[in-house]
């Protein structure tokens, strides 16, 4: 299987190939956006000091920064990959991990997760995204609970999962089964605080046979009338449930600003419909779309979607630095009366960086139903194709992964870029594994050997922050929607 990439979304991962399709290694240091990092993360760190509420950043939101400051840095530490027959070796940097920051890292677990989804997730079934969007309020407040994120997606499936039953029941299906894979997303095209659900969910149900196999039953596509009655079964119980968590955990998590939001909302029994557009419907500040489905024979498609779900928040195509030194962010969509075009400081634009970056123990990948891991069905149900054996095992014994839900290195480069990495162009041998180089002192020690840069790039100095900037500014460099000052009332 190949997917083929444009040069931006190349860039976008960090690898990139030639004319000739050699592995060329990504250089993160030469990259606009590590160098505005590298240049303002000091600035932005003491300005947080004296904005930020609590005195000073959260530590995994430092934690994020610094270690992407050493991703893909030779210096750090790599692997060896060597050509037993004519020694052609390369050496691979060690990666950061993040989930918020770094584009390649991001890019890498969007391209993993895809196609775990469609080998070892999704049946050959038609599967239709379902995008659930909070209100601008909501979306705030409850970003940083990982708990009521859980139980918003929860009720928000519950709904969805009774209108498949209900459909089904009207066929005749008994004991329907359903099963959902869910992305939370953080952000927006502007790089503003966003928080939204992306919901693949197959455009049918599961049900169980008398001899103990599992069958798949198409539904009928949803029409308007029927987003509007899962919309109306679930933001009453969604506002409801929110009040009651917030109300237990007000003293605790100094919760005041959302008990009162909710309070005032809750009481509204029944949500006003908005005017729909196309296959999607608005509600009370809330946005239910699902107006994009694949069918069962188009498994690029599928991941192609999966991927789009699973994108990571910064694009660096997008990013410029004007002459002045602002930053200039283009942004795919905009909301009606706001530019396209972010002109932003360097701590401005760290700042919204920093509102995308998830809390540690939030996952931002769920399973539902059928799809979850204890679900009896799973099994039964999920494809059961085995994984192929990676090319290096020609030449070398391979040591089976601990997850079997990650492809490895050099098999997600073939399947994204259609590139052999451990195809060694000198004398058409087959690379492997030589060694890991973890310590900095042997590490430096071949870069010099080979010519390479053994330091990495120095961090600038904290400069002298700007002499006054009102609350007002500081919400605007974090990203988030400012707050209506009614809410204090």
């Amino acid at each position: 299987l190949v997917l083929p990439c444009s040069a931006a979304q190349r860039q976008q991962i960090g690898h990139s190939a030639t004319a000739r399709g050699r592995y060329q290694r990504r250089e993160p240091e030469k990259t606009l956006l590590h160098r505005i990092v590298r240049e303002n993360l000091a600035t932005f760190l003491v300005e947080a000091q004296d904005r930020y509420p609590s005195g000073e950043l959260p530590g995994f939101i430092r934690a994020e920064f610094e270690r992407y400051l050493r991703c893909g840095l030779l210096c750090h530490g790599f692997a060896r990959i060597r050509c037993p027959t004519c020694h052609d070796e390369l050496l691979v940097a060690f990666s950061c991990k993040n989930r918020g920051l770094c584009p390649s890292c991001a890019s890498r677990r969007m391209a993993d997760f895809a196609a775990h989804l469609r080998d070892r997730v999704l049946p050959a079934v038609a599967v239709r995204q379902w995008v659930l969007t909070l209100p601008m309020q909501l979306r705030f407040l409850i970003a940083w609970r990982p708990k009521l994120i859980g139980l918003t997606l929860t009720l928000f499936l519950r709904a969805l999962f009774a209108w498949q039953r209900r459909c089904a029941h009207r066929q005749g299906i008994a004991k329907p089964l359903c099963g959902a894979v869910t992305c939370i997303q953080r952000f927006g095209s502007s790089l503003n605080l966003n928080l939204h659900f992306h919901t693949l969910v197959p455009d049918g149900v599961f049900s169980e046979t008398s001899d103990g196999n599992v069958q798949f039953h198409p539904l009928p596509p949803p029409a308007v009338p029927d987003l509007e009655r899962i919309a109306r079964r679930l933001i009453p119980r969604l506002l409801k449930k929110l009040a009651t968590a917030s109300e237990q955990n007000e003293a605790a998590d100094g919760m005041n600003l959302l008990t009162q939001y909710l309070q005032a909302q809750s009481q509204r029994t029944e949500p006003a419909m908005e005017r729909p557009r196309g296959l999607r419907i608005f509600a009370e500040g809330f946005s239910l779309h699902a107006g994009v489905s694949v069918t069962e024979l188009d498994g690029d498609a599928l991941e192609r979607l999966a991927r789009y779900c699973a994108r990571p928040p910064l694009s660096l195509h997008r990013i410029a630095v004007e002459p002045d030194g602002q930053i200039l962010y283009r942004a795919k969509h905009s909301a009606p009366g706001t530019p396209r075009r972010l002109h932003l400081s360097a701590t401005q634009f760290l700042g919204r960086i920093a509102a995308l970056i998830p809390p540690p123990r939030s996952h931002l990948l769920r399973y539902h139903g059928v799809f979850a891991p204890h679900s009896k069905h799973r099994a039964r149900i999920v494809p059961q194709c085995p994984r192929a054996t990676p090319a290096s095992s020609t030449t070398a014994p391979h040591r089976p992964s601990r997850s079997r839900s990650r492809l490895d290195w050099a098999s997600l480069l073939r399947r994204v870029f259609a590139l052999d990495v451990l195809h060694c162009e000198r004398c058409g041998g087959r690379r492997h594994l030589l060694s890991m180089i973890t310590e900095a002192k042997t590490a430096q020690k071949i870069l010099a050997h080979l010519g390479l840069p053994t330091q990495a790039p120095a961090q600038s100095p904290a400069r002298a922050p700007p002499p006054i900037l009102d609350s007002a500014d500081w919400s605007d460099q974090a990203g988030v929607d400012p707050i209506p000052s009614s809410w204090s009332s």
